[in-house]
């Protein structure tokens, strides 16, 4: 039996683009949470069948790696499929190609279900279905890891435009923010990235940005008032 995946087309629009016509991190994320949200709702499994049972998905990780940039005004074929749940992990993965069907990035999200009765996560199974790839085109880090030195970049107050419907900051959105500390750095464009989200951030929340780099790595945290870490994030060097 042929294994499945859900597929979508999108036209590239200006605003996925920087200035120097690199597609955007952001950009990646959010057309990885729109394919995401849709097929969720297509199985069952989306927004308001969670809430029903008062449940909804939260976001852990989320990386992507693109082996070159599509064409500014171009069109990408996003697939995407969940993979075999892990206790309470539910892992997804993503592939986009280009008009001649060139694969051009792969990614991976990881998410769990939040009980809203108890704020917790429940170790209760959503049935997402058994006839997807098996395929896992990346892996995570368990982990990554935090420095004592890390040199501060800036910081950033979270406004309402950067919300979703949780009344959190949207997931994509914390992109922009690596995204401020890698021009800073003069490291755009980025080819990869992986975040872990750690804490919600809120409106008016303001978020410190740091940046550590070893041989192989960069690494660019956000930190709240109270030095807690927010997100982490690592940029592989290519």
């Amino acid at each position: 039996m042929e294994k499945l995946e859900a597929t979508r087309t999108y036209w590239l629009t200006t605003n996925d683009f920087d200035e120097g016509n690199y597609l955007k991190p952001a950009a990646v994320l959010n057309y990885f949470q729109d394919i995401a949200s849709w097929h969720a709702e297509c199985l069952k499994a989306g927004y308001s069948h969670l809430l029903a049972a008062n449940k909804i998905w939260i976001l852990l990780k989320n990386k992507f790696v693109l082996y070159e940039h599509p064409d500014f005004f171009s069109r990408v074929k996003l697939s995407t499929w969940p993979l075999t749940t892990e206790k309470i992990y539910y892992p997804r993965a993503y592939q986009m190609k280009n008009d001649d069907g060139k694969i051009v990035g792969e990614g991976m999200s990881l998410w769990a279900i939040i009980n809203l009765n108890t704020q917790m996560v429940t170790r209760d199974q959503w049935f997402l279905g058994t006839r997807f790839k098996d395929e896992q085109p990346l892996s995570f880090q368990k982990k990554i890891a935090s420095f004592d030195q890390e040199t501060f970049i800036d910081k950033y107050t979270v406004r309402s435009f950067d919300l979703d419907h949780y009344h959190h900051m949207n997931n994509a959105m914390y992109a922009n923010l690596i995204h401020l500390v890698a021009d800073r750095l003069s490291l755009l464009p980025l080819t990869n990235l992986e975040i872990h989200y750690l804490r919600q951030a809120k409106i008016n929340d303001v978020i410190s940005l740091y940046y550590h780099e070893d041989e192989q790595n960069i690494y660019i945290t956000g930190k709240d008032d109270a030095h807690q870490i927010i997100f982490s994030s690592l940029i592989e060097k290519t």
